[in-house]
């Protein structure tokens, strides 16, 4: 058994439809009761339209262009807000090219309707070109752009490359306490609100093992709200997901690489807009063509898409820093295909290895101090990571 103060139950069900929120069900106490309730209503299929509440009408929202929040291959996003109301949004425009349009009309119609079908969506609208500019603009408002609620917190990315501090302060952003309250002491040094462990530094403690679970039961109930919709993401990793430390949640963001399954909005056979890093082997999302009664939503393969990506975000976690960066990510996916994409036989390879990374020691520590726990966690991953999409868990 398992005992921490902040006691982690999981019981692991894997089953047909919608997803890893089914497959997950975890009570983690210091966790509001607000993010168990997320996960038991992800699963609930959504028939009628939601009627979301908002304080910031797209129509009036000023962008401020020099205040850049983030950006792609396809666009940035930038610092507005609703001046009548004072609410800060953030907006996203397209670039000029003909593709980056493209994907830009695929996140309107997609997001439209996720403002529709379901309470996860940030979207509030679109906010047309305007012909005449007001001189006391911010910025040119001659561009369309996508307007989305503004959440306080950081996407998941960036608590993976923090290491150990990351972990700590993505515990703390869901609403569990840090390291220091668990059962082992907790190594990393505090001041205040600052960390100054050194991010490659590796350590035996329960917090990655906590937070991966977190993650993974945050992020599929966000993930299967989408999926309920109707709509495969097909860009799940961790700098889609954006983490909100009021709410206690995780938001999936960034529909531009999405196809909505019902009709069939964003998807071309030939192409499939995907990160290689997250992708699963399959690449390429297969979804049939609705016929008569049948709908595209009945196949299960398009949702164990994201399901892999979901999987390896939460893995990044777990074995946290030996994944911290994008050079050793590569490096297990490379690993990981050479052992026919099984967790278990990539697990053997490394333990055969006399030169195992120290970085990787450590959290496998962990996980066989609390094995009952962490078996469960590591079956689950290995089940949603498999090669063949229709064994994995949708």
């Amino acid at each position: 058994g398992l005992t921490m103060p902040m006691a982690v139950v999981v019981v692991v069900r894997v089953v047909t439809s919608i997803a890893v929120a089914r497959a997950l069900r975890t009570s983690v106490v210091g966790v509001p009761k607000k993010a168990a309730h997320r996960l038991a209503s992800a699963t609930a299929v959504i028939d009628a339209d939601v009627q979301p509440t908002t304080s910031i009408d797209p129509a009036r929202v000023v962008v401020d262009e020099t205040e850049v929040v983030g950006g792609g291959t396809y666009g940035s996003v930038f610092g507005a807000v609703d001046p009548v109301t004072g609410t800060r949004c953030v907006a996203k425009k397209a670039r000029a090219d003909p593709l980056s349009q493209k994907y830009y009309a695929i996140e309107a119609g997609i997001n439209a309707k996720l403002r529709r079908r379901t309470t996860e969506s940030l979207y509030v609208g679109e906010k047309k070109k305007q012909s005449a500019v007001p001189v006391f603009s911010f910025a040119s408002q001659s561009a369309s752009y996508l307007v989305f609620r503004r959440v306080a917190g950081r996407d998941l990315h960036s608590y993976v490359t923090e290491g150990a501090c990351g972990v700590d302060a993505l515990a703390a952003a869901l609403g569990a306490p840090h390291c220091g309250t668990l059962d082992d002491e907790c190594p990393v040094d505090w001041s205040g609100d600052a960390c100054s462990a050194d991010p490659d530094a590796a350590r035996a403690s329960a917090a990655n093992l906590a937070v991966a679970i977190l993650v993974l039961a945050e992020a599929s109930a966000s993930l299967a709200r989408v999926h309920a919709a109707g709509v495969c993401h097909r860009d799940v990793k961790p700098a889609n997901f954006v983490v909100d430390p009021v709410e206690r949640a995780v938001h999936l963001v960034d529909f531009g690489s999405a196809v909505d399954v019902e009709s069939r909005l964003g998807y071309d056979a030939r192409r499939s807009p995907v990160s290689p890093r997250y992708a699963p082997p399959e690449t390429f999302v297969d979804i049939p063509p609705t016929t008569g009664a049948t709908t595209s939503t009945t196949s299960a393969t398009w949702r164990s898409f994201d399901s892999y990506g979901l999987a390896v975000t939460a893995l990044r976690f777990l074995l946290s820093p030996a994944l911290r960066s994008d050079n050793e990510l590569d490096r297990f996916n490379a690993e990981f295909a050479k052992a026919g994409h099984r967790l278990d036989a990539w697990l053997g390879a490394k333990l055969a290895d006399n030169t195992l990374d120290a970085k990787l020691v450590a959290p496998l520590a962990a996980m066989k101090a609390r094995d009952g726990l962490a078996r469960l966690l590591w079956r689950l991953l290995a089940d949603m990571l498999r090669a063949d999409p229709a064994r994995r868990p949708d």
